[in-house]
């Protein structure tokens, strides 16, 4: 199949869509999804590895927004890295299901 003929069913797919406020309201959570994923190590304070034995199940504070968990480390910072690795394998599912899709409209 030549390009033009799958970009062209690509195209014809998307614009079969309608724009919605639920749509709205997924690409804003994706936008910050997003954000928070490639610009993790700069909003995040601490090390997620960092163990604080000083401040083991403390309640959200300033100096930790989501608390710590039972060996002291930040919250914040874990689900921080854990958006970073999810990102790329959310991004092969939905080109997949992208692809999945062009091909079974025609």
């Amino acid at each position: 199949m030549s390009k033009t003929i799958l970009f062209g069913k690509i195209r014809t797919y998307l614009n079969s869509k309608r724009i919605t406020p639920v749509f709205i309201i997924g690409s804003v959570i994706l936008l910050v999804f997003l954000f928070t994923g490639i610009f993790g190590p700069c909003i995040a304070a601490c090390d997620p590895e960092e163990m604080h034995y000083e401040h083991l199940k403390e309640k959200p504070s300033r100096t930790f927004p989501l608390g710590t968990d039972r060996f002291g480390r930040d919250v914040l910072s874990r689900v921080i890295r854990g958006t970073r690795t999810t990102l790329p394998i959310a991004a092969a599912s939905v080109c997949l299901e992208i692809i999945e899709k062009v091909y079974k409209t025609s």
